[in-house]
């Protein structure tokens, strides 16, 4: 198989073993608790998993011709990658989640000796820099972000002209965007459901002729990877000698816009938090989330 038939194999093996509503007790009892996925928070965890490990894969002219090929040392060295850059928080996560695929592998193949757990690797970094609500993209570089984009169209102008008007995650916006009647949805972490309504100027964008090479005739899109966006991004920033900002520091500074509309419109501060929250697509009473992740100035 070539890389890309490894890579969705391993996704059908993860679709395979996803049981949403399933009782935990009643698998631990049948010996299936380390194979089975309960809740769409994992399943969509675990494809994108799968989707970041094979990207680096191919970045790093590794093969590999099935899924049991996959092995301790290619784990250890994905994830030495990783903590070049992320945290310590982040390369555990990814530890953990590639340990649970090996376990899903193994299920499958029906393999007793295969094992994806490792050691623990030690990210060069132990927190965050610049993150959070202060890592929010500043208008006036995201305005002229906007009219280069306009100026030069690409997938990933696309895809930055999209999101001012939808402000999802780079993942949601780039690869689960459909458009609906009269909203434009995305599926979202744990597989929950984003829905913002065409409004006439979302229209002129989906309809603008220099971006059809980027819509399915399914009403769905093909736009670049969120690692691509984001690249695109940095070089516009390093261009414009500005410090670089994610495309969720887009998001950031539409979540500010957000509340700031609902703070003039006389909804109280809390409220307006936990309103913000929402419509951001995270659960009800969220403040203190949107506080650290989104809003730099909550007036």
């Amino acid at each position: 198989m070539s890389t890309n038939q490894v890579r969705r194999t391993m996704r059908y093996i993860i679709k395979k073993q996803f049981r949403p509503g399933a009782s935990k007790h009643s698998a631990k009892q049948t010996g299936d608790r380390d194979r089975l996925i309960y809740s769409f928070r994992s399943y969509y965890a675990f494809l994108d998993v799968i989707n970041v490990l094979f990207r680096w894969l191919i970045q790093e002219n590794i093969s590999i011709a099935a899924p049991t090929d996959l092995t301790v040392d290619i784990v250890i060295c994905f994830l030495q990658f990783k903590a070049i850059n992320c945290t310590q928080t982040t390369v555990d996560w990814y530890r953990s989640m590639l340990a649970g695929l090996g376990n899903r592998i193994r299920s499958y193949y029906c393999i007793d000796n295969y094992d994806l757990h490792v050691r623990r690797v030690y990210a060069a970094k132990k927190t965050s820099g610049l993150r959070g609500a202060a890592a929010m993209m500043p208008r006036e570089e995201y305005d002229q972000i906007l009219t280069y984009c306009r100026e030069h169209p690409s997938g990933s102008a696309y895809a930055v002209l999209l999101e001012e008007h939808l402000a999802g995650r780079a993942t949601d916006v780039c690869e689960r965007m459909l458009v609906t009647g009269a909203t434009v949805r995305m599926t979202c972490k744990a597989g929950k459901l984003l829905f913002r309504p065409i409004t006439a100027d979302l229209a002129a964008l989906l309809a603008d002729p220099r971006f059809a090479a980027w819509r399915t005739p399914e009403n769905g899109f093909s736009l670049p990877t969120r690692g691509s966006v984001n690249q695109f991004l940095r070089r516009l920033e390093k261009r414009f000698h500005w410090d670089f900002h994610s495309f969720h520091d887009i998001r950031r500074l539409l979540a500010q816009e957000h509340y700031d509309g609902l703070r003039r419109m006389g909804v109280k501060r809390d409220r307006a938090l936990g309103l913000t929250g929402l419509w951001l697509n995270h659960g009800p009473r969220r403040q203190a989330l949107v506080l650290k992740s989104y809003v730099k100035n909550p007036w």
